[in-house]
């Protein structure tokens, strides 16, 4: 749905066929201004090339953009200049927003907006409520991202600015339809279409087919999406990214109509268009839609092809979120240390400060007492005569010097005071810095967390049933018939099937063993059975019924899955003799039983959810996904059955 809220900016951008000349061609005056002294008369002119560069290199070099925009805010900054610091906070907003930080373009939409409000601007605060909408709206904060959108058409109303009420109600729709309230988005994109209309705005004309076309469809009005996407797509130039993307979504529409053979062919001819236009963000709807398509017409060996590459590049777009979230965080932590940084050379001026007024007070206290001595001696010289008087009046100014003192001590403790209070405030907010940091740091570990427990999930069931029967193999091998030299490299190949087992578990169920393709689940695990049973310490049965025909290819893939686990956990744990796996093929259900003879299963309560593992929740995962059920019969010493049952009827 976020779609709906970049077709604007699709529309509106040009193409960057032709920039590099103007950037060319700027870059040349601005070495030119660069070569006058510092004058309001150079800054002016560098601002007004700072602002060509960040806009032109906004779609071609986003790097660069950001840099002459913060060239922009310094200048503005030395020269106080408002309204060019309130556009630089927006347009690092906008340029975070690209990359998709969305997190750092709000931080940067709530300055703009904090400035706005400061010089009661109303222009410039109804700016930045809609971009603050939009970026919450990325971030899918639908609660603030309502609350800015409503106050921006508010303002936009009273203001009556056409264009801001187009794009806060285009904001607004795109909230409801995200939250499913249909009926509240049609009636904003209808009240935005009626305006564009009246208003002979052509872009906003075609925000508003395309918006209307997708509640239609989500309302599952096909006819009217139908027609609403094809009207949009007559006023794109062909070949074009927006003429393919339309021609997804009426793909998408035929989809709905269950006209499979219809949407097949457009989709792949709009998948020809992204990948030479360079719209790659695109292509896992394509993908997803195919996948669908094939499915239900029943082409398995096709759906399955392109729910592969859904999922493969799904999962690319999905770490490039992370990525981008985690240089979020690192940015918030790099500020956050350099404002530290900063508070702690403070504290060092501070004290530098104090110890310089410490120094000069003494050095007056020094020259107060110098001239007073001076004059007492002229007084004395002079003054002879009335040496009584004098002496009088010397224990006076001695009273004086001494009171001076005094007040001089309170002023130096009043100081000391002072500076000691300063510098706990200061270690406070260094403390307060510091636990940011760490709260930082635990957010960044809990993030690595959950990344290893999907790891770890995804490498518990893997070769270790295989590794384990060669591992019996090998100790079946008598050593008393080799040589010194081979039974070191006896010694040797255990330890490393040892390590291997620990490390190769990650790849035998997302694999598709060959002999499975070839010969189908049961002569695959007959096979695999016969070499198990060749070390004679466990003895595999393996019992059919019904399965003279094969099974389809995703049942079977699964099912080799589980039955390679469960005789990995056999050979493990169980401490069996005997083993039975048997295959059944009735009524279209596909019954999988497994059991033995050994230990049996701890089961909590007797409740078999309990059961915990990453191989039982794989396991069950996996029948879950082909809608089947697992269930586990367990007595302590009398073995563990498991009967696993998949309807073949698979929607």
């Amino acid at each position: 749905m976020k779609k709906l809220l970049l077709l604007f900016l699709l529309i509106a951008t040009t193409s960057s066929f032709g920039q590099r000349e103007v950037i060319d061609s700027t870059l040349t005056d601005l070495r030119l201004i660069e070569k006058m002294p510092p004058s309001l008369e150079r800054d002016t002119l560098s601002s007004k090339k700072f602002k060509r560069l960040m806009y032109h290199y906004t779609f071609i070099n986003a790097d660069s953009a950001l840099f002459y925009t913060k060239q922009l805010l310094e200048i503005a900054e030395r020269r106080h200049i408002e309204t060019n610091i309130i556009h630089c906070y927006n347009y690092f907003g906008y340029l975070y927003g690209l990359e998709g930080n969305h997190f750092m373009a709000a931080q940067n939409y709530y300055k703009a907006l904090g400035m706005a409000v400061k010089s009661n601007d109303e222009k410039k605060i109804l700016n930045s409520k809609r971009l603050l909408t939009g970026a919450y709206i990325y971030l899918e904060d639908y609660p603030k991202a309502f609350k800015f959108g409503q106050e921006a058409l508010a303002l936009s109303r009273k203001r009556k600015d056409n264009n801001e009420i187009l794009a806060s109600l285009s904001n607004l729709g795109v909230i409801y339809l995200n939250q499913k309230e249909f009926e509240k988005a049609k009636s904003a994109f209808q009240e935005m279409q009626e305006l564009a209309i009246k208003l002979n705005d052509k872009d906003f004309m075609i925000v508003s087919l395309n918006s209307l076309g997708k509640v239609e469809s989500e309302m599952k009005h096909y006819d009217k999406a139908y027609i609403l996407f094809n009207e949009l797509q007559k006023k794109y130039e062909p070949n074009s990214i927006n003429f393919a993307t339309t021609q997804i979504d009426i793909a998408e529409v035929l989809i709905g109509q269950k006209q499979y053979d219809k949407a097949i062919p457009l989709i792949l001819d709009a998948q020809k268009i992204i990948r030479k236009d360079g719209g790659e963000s695109y292509l896992p709807t394509s993908y997803k839609l195919l996948y669908k398509s094939f499915k239900a017409k029943g082409n398995n060996t096709e759906a399955l092809k392109y729910h592969e590459k859904f999922m493969a590049l799904n999962d690319s777009l999905s770490t490039e979120s992370t990525q981008s979230r985690i240089r979020s965080l690192q940015f918030e932590y790099d500020n956050t240390l350099k404002e530290s940084q900063l508070q702690k050379q403070n504290i060092e001026l501070l004290e530098e400060k104090t110890q310089k007024q410490q120094i000069s007070q003494t050095r007056n206290l020094f020259l107060l007492g110098g001239v007073l001595a001076a004059l007492l001696a002229g007084v004395l010289f002079w003054n002879n005569r009335k040496l009584n008087l004098k002496n009088q009046l010397i224990e006076s100014q001695k009273t004086q010097i001494m009171l001076a003192q005094e007040q001089l001590e309170n002023a130096n403790q009043n100081l000391e005071f002072r500076v000691k209070q300063r510098t706990q405030e200061l270690a406070i907010a260094n403390e307060e810095v510091f636990q940011k940091n760490e709260e930082i740091k635990t957010a960044l570990y809990t993030g690595q967390s959950i990344e290893r427990k999907r790891v770890a999930a995804e490498l518990h069931d893997n070769l270790s049933s295989i590794l384990s029967a060669v591992n019996m193999s090998m100790q079946a091998i008598s050593r008393k018939t080799l040589s010194e030299n081979d039974q070191k490299i006896y010694t040797n190949v255990r330890e490393m099937i040892k390590t291997a087992y620990t490390e190769v578990r990650n790849i035998s169920h997302n694999i598709m063993p060959a002999g499975l393709e070839k010969d189908g689940l049961l002569i695959t695990i007959q096979q695999l059975l016969d070499k198990i049973n060749l070390n004679k310490q466990i003895s595999f049965q393996l019992q059919s019924k019904g399965m003279e025909q094969r099974l389809p290819l995703e049942i079977e893939l699964n099912s080799y899955s589980v039955v390679l686990e469960l005789i990995n956990n056999i050979i493990k744990h169980s401490e069996a003799t005997q083993a039975t796996i048997s295959m059944f093929h009735e009524n279209d259900l596909f019954n999988l039983q497994v059991k033995d003879n050994g230990i049996g299963l701890q089961v909590v309560g007797g409740d078999t959810n309990q059961v915990s593992g990453n191989g039982m929740v794989n396991m069950k995962t996996r029948i879950e996904a082909l809608n089947g059920s697992l269930s586990y019969k367990s007595e302590v010493g009398k073995g563990l059955k498991i009967d696993i049952k998949i309807p073949l009827n698979i929607n």
